[in-house]
């Protein structure tokens, strides 16, 4: 399901839809975000959150996914990886809150500029990875976005 983006953060200028599953919908181990809906680019993602069957979050080549919303990928007990697109520039509050990301040793690109309030808090702590790259473009790091607890 897509639909326009019109309260999404305006700093960035951002035209396009905010892609959400569509409600019963279930899906198997994985989701690949398309990068356009009716020609328009798909600048936002959400409502992913609380999904049990998704283990990894990829997104279609050419995207120009600036957002993750908030909650976006929050609460899903077998997510594991997320293919953190190089356009990203934002994620939000809670995004990636109390999902097992084990895969995670980097995430955005070198445009992503705000870390939001426990935007992967108790998500990282079962990481795998002994070091966690956090890009130097990253200028706001809100309260416990990386926190375990």
């Amino acid at each position: 399901m897509a639909i326009p983006a019109s309260s999404v953060d305006t700093s960035y200028n951002l035209t396009g839809y905010r892609a959400m599953p569509a409600s019963g919908w279930i899906f198997e181990h994985f989701v690949t975000i398309p990068a356009m809906y009716n020609n328009q680019y798909i600048v936002e993602v959400q409502g992913f959150n609380n999904d049990t069957h998704i283990d990894k979050v990829y997104f279609e080549t050419g995207t120009k996914i600036r957002v993750f919303g908030p909650n976006a990928f929050a609460n899903m007990s077998n997510l594991t990886y997320i293919d953190f697109p190089s356009s990203l520039r934002q994620i939000c509050d809670n995004a990636c809150k109390q999902s097992p990301l084990s895969e995670l040793t980097y995430f955005g690109g070198e445009n992503t500029t705000v870390l939001g309030v426990l935007a992967f808090n108790g998500g990282i702590e079962n990481s795998s990875a002994t070091t966690l790259y956090v890009p130097s473009s990253v200028c706001v790091m809100c309260r416990g976005c990386l926190s375990n607890q």
